[in-house]
């Protein structure tokens, strides 16, 4: 799938390329056209005895995804044809952090990433923070480098100023006081994630209250709802777990130091499933830190309430 996706890049490249007078030898014209074939699908005389059986459509790579025989026909196609063109392809594959199913993920990169490579075409995956934790995790070899992009911190200028600035992006300066800003940057924790997700819940609140302007009283009402959000699912021994951990912070409310745990590390499985759920936040640095999600410091008390 993964590499359909490159073929059919650098064959639109190429035509754009040949719009501007570029030539290609029949070599290349044959790979780009077999990439169409494979990615895209085919006719073929068929083998009924109805005129409508006369031709018939094989289904391609992008239209069905499937295990496929064609893809190191197709990967030889796209190693003329990325080699035919005057400017090299890096492509981005995002989202792939939302995929729960790691040992598909991992056998695709087995066979993709290595493609990819030979072709010479760059090759970035936002892939999910969990492949770290799974016996896939030796898939990671086949990246040149590794990145864990996790929260960034609250509690320096530099990083209020950065997600301020994201947050600027996309809410106006009259929609949003600074003082709200400040406070979804601070109930984000930091996750880029939450931090656009609680400026969009803010934002409803404030027009279902009728309000012109983003108050702080409507992004605490949004704060609240994202954390009940995040306990869902969120079990007997993770409860107990977040408890304990919360009792190390004492009496403390949600201000951007409060939810630090000091001398934590993800030691057992219960802690990487509060990783996992975004209960507990890495943030990345030297030394990796570790905080409570901040719009769930609250609610641990209640947590296991009658």
């Amino acid at each position: 799938m993964l590499v359909a996706l490159a073929a059919t890049e650098a064959s639109a490249e190429l035509s754009r390329e040949r719009a501007h007078g570029s030539a290609a030898s029949a070599e290349i014209d044959e790979a780009d056209g077999r990439i169409s074939t494979i990615a895209r699908g085919y006719w073929t005389d068929g083998f009924g005895e109805d005129e409508s059986d006369e031709y018939v459509f094989v289904k391609g790579i992008l239209d069905e995804p499937r295990p496929s025989e064609n893809v190191e026909t197709l990967a030889e196609a796209l190693r003329l044809v990325h080699g035919a063109l005057r400017r090299k392809l890096v492509l981005l594959f995002d989202g792939l952090d939302r995929v729960a199913e790691l040992e598909r993920l991992a056998s695709v990169f087995a066979e993709d990433v290595p493609v990819m490579r030979r072709a010479g075409v760059g090759f970035v995956v936002v892939g999910p923070q969990h492949l770290r934790f799974s016996p896939q995790r030796s898939i990671e070899q086949e990246f040149e480098t590794v990145h864990l992009h996790g929260a960034t911190g609250v509690d320096s200028p530099e990083g209020q100023a950065f997600l301020s600035a994201v947050l600027r992006a996309r809410i106006g300066g009259d929609v949003l006081p600074p003082e709200s800003a400040h406070a979804i940057v601070r109930w984000s924790g930091g996750l880029m994630r939450d931090l656009v997700a609680l400026g969009r819940a803010a934002c409803a609140e404030a027009y279902a209250g009728g309000s012109d302007t983003i108050q702080p009283e409507h992004v605490d009402i949004a704060a609240d709802r994202f954390g009940r959000d995040l306990f869902l699912g969120c079990t007997r021994d993770m409860a107990a777990r977040l408890k304990e951990l919360r009792a190390r912070l004492g009496s403390s409310k949600v201000v951007p130091r409060s939810g630090v745990l000091q001398a934590f590390t993800v030691a057992t499985e219960l802690d990487r499933q509060l990783l996992i759920e975004r209960l507990i936040i890495e943030v990345p640095g030297t030394p990796v830190r570790y905080v409570l999600h901040p719009t769930i410091v609250p609610l641990i008390p209640g947590l296991g309430a009658s």
